[in-house]
């Protein structure tokens, strides 16, 4: 019988490992999704098919396996695990329902019910329901979208900074570490320098480095990006390969001792490990996220753009979500 996770899972709902495969466990009945314990697109599409093949013809749950299959092979690999997880969430409700029938009361009723539990996981299950919904209006399921009109639970966005000072005692408090914490203060380093998100970072071959900079391939429909180099970044570089102690001949330039990418959940784990040290030892923690927030920070007080190397699409959203400056400055009006 498999119980209630007690820690957290970097698969979605109901996928556990076992034996060095990946199962979706129903009931105590373990049916095999993949070979190997890694979380990858193949596992996400048997999985998708697995939440799929049960929903009746006709019903949301039938709709939202249309969805993937038809939106799921474009999405990041992060995005993919995450809908899914949505997905299986809403069908607990909606699944067994004709798309047609689901009102707004009905999406509204969802809302507050689960928004007293999670609001931040709410507001992203609404989100998928509405774009499902809105895959239906295209399609011919639904007449209408329930969910259109349903406002999102208010979100209070993050502002913790980390100061010049605080980053300068960890950096010596991560490198006075094992190689675990080492290989975590690269990542944060060049997550810092070059504003990308932690997945771009772990995903740096060496064949991104060129003369010019780092490249870094376009994610969420952004723009690809390359990143120019200055004396610290290459010193990030330079000190990201002499992490790798034992795969010498990987083409990642951050790896582990069999020469293959650090997988994220494996980063998430080794990063709150040091961070639990870190607050033992009198210091307050910080989130990775925080420091591409930072970074941004940091080029708006240059009066920079950040989008320049952030890759947003727009400097509206890389302003609303990552310049955490507490004090604006600006010249006088005369």
């Amino acid at each position: 019988m498999t119980g209630r996770r007690r820690t957290a899972s970097p698969y979605p709902p109901r996928v556990h490992a076992k034996h060095g495969a990946l199962y979706y466990v129903v009931r105590g009945k373990w049916e095999q999704l993949v070979r190997g314990t890694e979380w990858n697109a193949a596992a996400a599409q048997t999985y998708a098919r697995r939440i799929g093949t049960p929903a009746p013809a006709g019903t949301f749950g039938a709709l939202a396996a249309e969805y993937l299959e038809e939106h799921g092979a474009d999405m990041a690999a992060r995005t993919r695990t995450d809908a899914l997880a949505e997905i299986e969430r809403l069908n607990r409700v909606f699944g067994h329902m004709r798309p047609g029938a689901i009102k707004p009361e009905h999406v509204g009723q969802y809302k507050r019910l689960r928004g007293k539990v999670a609001r931040v996981r709410c507001n992203r299950e609404l989100t998928r329901l509405r774009q499902i919904l809105a895959f239906g209006l295209e399609t011919g399921w639904v007449a209408h979208n329930a969910a259109a009109g349903i406002k999102p639970w208010r979100e209070r966005p993050r502002d913790r900074l980390i100061t010049d000072e605080e980053y300068a005692v960890f950096r010596t408090f991560a490198l006075a570490g094992g190689e675990g914490d080492r290989v975590c203060f690269v990542c944060m380093e060049l997550a810092y320098l070059t504003t990308q998100r932690r997945a771009a970072i772990l995903g740096l071959r060496l064949a991104d480095l060129s003369d010019e900079g780092i490249a870094f391939a376009p994610m969420k429909g952004g723009e690809r990006v390359l990143v120019r180099w200055t004396e610290r970044l290459r010193a990030a570089v330079d000190l990201a390969k002499s992490v790798r102690t034992v795969a010498r001949l990987s083409a990642y330039l951050i790896c582990n001792r069999r020469g293959k990418p650090y997988t994220d959940s494996g980063i998430k784990a080794m990063w709150n490990r040091l961070q639990v040290r870190w607050q033992a030892a009198g210091h307050e923690r910080f989130h990775f996220h925080d420091l591409r927030a930072r970074g941004v920070s940091k080029l708006k007080e240059q009066g920079r753009q950040a989008r320049e190397i952030s890759g947003h699409r727009t400097e509206a959203t890389a302003e609303r979500v990552y310049d955490r400056r507490r004090v604006r400055k600006g010249e006088a009006v005369e």
